[in-house]
């Protein structure tokens, strides 16, 4: 099958999994412990509350299983926290046929632990790494030697035939070495991700949204062809910003409670990464929560209930994300100014970029 193809047949099921409503991916989140201290984490590691069990862990990957999930994360916290209980999970996946992926730091990874993911069949590790500059890395996980302990991790992984995908956050800490991580990663085999969101802390516990990069930042960013071409695979930054383009702004605004089903360690549900539910998997099933009153006003929101995305001159390089709305503003119906700032910059830049050329 050529890539075309695959993509094709890709976007189909996507597809038909959007028009059935039922969520094609779900995350379950073993642990909210973590042996490091990232300073833009939005989660609250010291979070009271009583985790789920191994037996209700396995119970919710039954749930899964029955709504037709496709693709199934593990993460944390550091989900080799709880080493034992992800193992049973990744054998249970497996036995339901998920497509698997674990997201971890890799600082636990020992290297029988990366044979025993091999042989599961873990279809993908993710892994954060911050910068190719140890200094950087270590300045925002605040625990010396972690670069050394997730890089000896990345190698373990490789040599066992796995595929990995490091994924960095971009933040103020690191932006002078975006374009040299790539390359790191390219260098070990290793595809990549760079992220601009940096979300707003669980309950207050920091402020990692100050590490975000500022207007002028970013502007800079997007002006740096080399950096779209390598993290987005645009030619330029017109191929990018038609990226980001709303291709109905008379239809639903996101995609929350449609694609993605999330389950952190206390058995809460959330609609997306950043929107928590009233209702968690000890009161309900899973069926009930996704097909409940919250997750149904969610779906129905559309373009015309946004209080200021339907007169706004961005709109139509906009989508916005109800959740960081009301997380930034208090109104799931307003602004994101964490998301209005990137649209700016990106307009700007290419404005600057073409009145040049």
């Amino acid at each position: 099958m050529t890539e075309n193809s695959y993509q094709q047949v890709a976007q189909s099921i996507g597809l038909r999994y959007v028009r059935s409503g039922l969520p094609m991916a779900g995350q379950i989140e073993i642990t909210k412990r973590c042996n490091l201290d990232c300073r833009h984490c939005y989660l609250d590691h010291q979070a009271a509350g009583k985790e789920l069990s191994q037996d209700e862990l396995l119970d919710l990957l039954s749930q899964l299983h029955e709504m037709n999930l496709l693709h199934l994360a593990f993460t944390g916290g550091e989900p080799f926290v709880r080493k034992e209980v992800l193992f049973k999970l990744l054998e249970e996946a497996r036995r339901l046929t998920f497509h698997t992926s674990v997201f971890s730091t890799l600082t636990l990874l020992e290297e029988d632990d990366a044979r025993r993911m091999a042989d599961l069949a873990v279809g993908e590790v993710h892994v954060s790494l911050y910068s190719d500059r140890p200094e950087i890395h270590e300045a925002i996980t605040r625990q010396a030697g972690s670069y050394t302990q997730t890089r000896q991790g990345i190698d373990l992984l490789l040599a066992q035939g796995m595929k990995v995908v490091i994924k960095t956050p971009v933040m103020t800490l690191n932006r002078e070495t975006l374009l040299s991580t790539i390359q790191l990663a390219k260098d070990l085999g290793c595809q990549y991700r760079q992220d601009l969101q940096i979300l707003p802390a669980e309950n207050g516990v920091r402020d990692p949204q100050s590490l975000a990069l500022s207007g002028e930042q970013l502007q800079d960013l997007f002006a740096n062809e080399t950096w779209i071409r390598e993290v987005y695979q645009s030619g330029n930054l017109d191929d990018f910003c038609r990226e980001f383009e709303n291709p109905d702004p008379t239809g639903t605004v996101c995609t929350i409670a449609r694609s993605k089903l999330l389950i952190d360690a206390f058995g809460t549900v959330w609609f997306c990464p950043t929107w928590r539910s009233s209702e968690t998997t000890r009161e309900k099933s899973l069926k009930d929560i996704w097909w409940g009153e919250e997750a149904e006003r969610l779906r129905g929101i559309r373009w015309e209930d946004m209080e200021q995305c339907t007169s706004c001159s961005l709109n139509s390089h906009c989508t916005p994300c109800v959740a960081l709305s009301r997380d930034e503003t208090g109104n799931l119906l307003a602004c994101s100014p964490s998301r209005r700032k990137q649209i700016q910059a990106m307009l700007t830049a290419r404005k600057k970029l073409n009145s040049g050329k």
